[in-house]
């Protein structure tokens, strides 16, 4: 049994954000030691910065496979965004079984903020894109008919 093409595109679509959260759950299982030299020196709550930065990269990445195996992408919002604050929650639990890591409310809250960044603003700017695609904005029809089979969800 042979995968189309938009098959194979889909799946693809799911292996970044997977490979991304593995990434994340393997640095944030990592010992902390205080006494070790910090690779990358913060600033007091730097380390929100950077749970901001890595999750909203997550949140990207689960747009864009939502938007890429389900369609539009404003419609597909929420789910990346659920998954993305659901993996961010058991990170922070995670942590609390790894010697020297502490979880944190707030780590946790920027995780969310980030997913949701990120997730939007890929989002918005695919839903742009496609009203400003070449060949007009959609119109009534498609957008009654939800315009799902008019949304191009990766260049054909």
């Amino acid at each position: 049994m042979s995968l189309s093409a938009e098959e194979r595109v889909r799946r693809r679509s799911l292996l970044l954000p997977l490979l991304w959260m593995a990434i994340i759950f393997y640095v944030s299982g990592k010992p902390s030691d205080p006494d070790a030299p910090s690779w990358l020196p913060l600033p007091v709550h730097g380390d929100k910065v950077l749970h901001l930065i890595v999750h909203g990269f997550l949140g990207l990445l689960l747009q864009q496979a939502f938007v890429i195996g389900l369609g539009h992408p404003i419609r597909r919002l929420w789910p990346a965004v659920l998954i993305g604050w659901l993996h961010g929650a058991f990170d922070e639990w995670h942590q609390s079984w790894v010697p020297g890591r502490i979880p944190d409310l707030f780590d946790w809250i920027a995780d969310a903020v980030g997913v949701v960044l990120g997730a939007w603003s890929l989002g918005l700017l695919m839903a742009w894109r496609w009203v400003n695609r070449p060949e007009g904005p959609p119109s009534s029809e498609e957008m009654a008919a939800g315009a799902d089979h008019a949304w191009p969800p990766c260049q054909r």
